[in-house]
């Protein structure tokens, strides 16, 4: 009598490579449809998503670059919060770019990405919350988990800027509307 094959356990991580080695674009709600459609119960995680996506050199990166000087105006700069004030010039430029800044996240609002302006560049990026957090050391994780969270039920957005030249990074929160 011919032994029946044991039916081998998909792994999780696997199968997201495998998932994703087909189409790269595949977001985390995809995945998950992907899995219970192969017959698997429960569901994959968020850190595990993105750190399999990460692994294998996927970054969700939207990116825009800003042509010349933004249009501003007063209404159009709320006061972000903020604790100090050593990192002004690093809010100025995100008030600056205020108007830009919004602009480029109603593209993605439905995802709530995290936005960065890099000063030096002058580019603004919208990045995936798991997937920006992932890529920071451990002190900017806390300050954006802190600052992601305090956002959500107030309609604000998050915005880190940059500036590369002196090694900082800020973050701050504006009024999404």
């Amino acid at each position: 009598m011919a032994k029946e094959k044991a039916k081998k356990e998909v792994n999780r991580s696997e199968f997201i490579r495998t998932a994703l080695t087909k189409n790269p674009d595949l977001d985390l709600k995809q995945i998950n449809l992907l899995w219970a459609k192969a017959g698997h119960t429960g569901e994959i995680s968020r850190v595990l998503f993105y750190q399999v996506r990460r692994k294998m050199g996927i970054k969700s990166e939207y990116r825009w670059v800003q042509d010349g000087g933004p249009e501003t105006t007063e209404s159009l700069e709320p006061e972000p919060e903020r604790e100090d004030h050593h990192n002004d010039d690093l809010v100025e430029a995100a008030e600056n770019s205020l108007p830009h800044i919004l602009m480029f996240y109603k593209r993605f609002e439905e995802k709530r990405p995290v936005m960065l302006l890099d000063l030096q560049s002058q580019k603004l990026y919208a990045y995936p919350y798991e997937e920006f957090k992932a890529e920071l050391g451990e002190k900017s994780q806390v300050m954006l988990a802190a600052a992601y969270e305090k956002a959500s039920p107030k309609n604000k957005i998050v915005v880190f800027v940059r500036d590369n030249e002196n090694r900082r990074l800020a973050s701050m929160l504006f009024d999404y509307e």
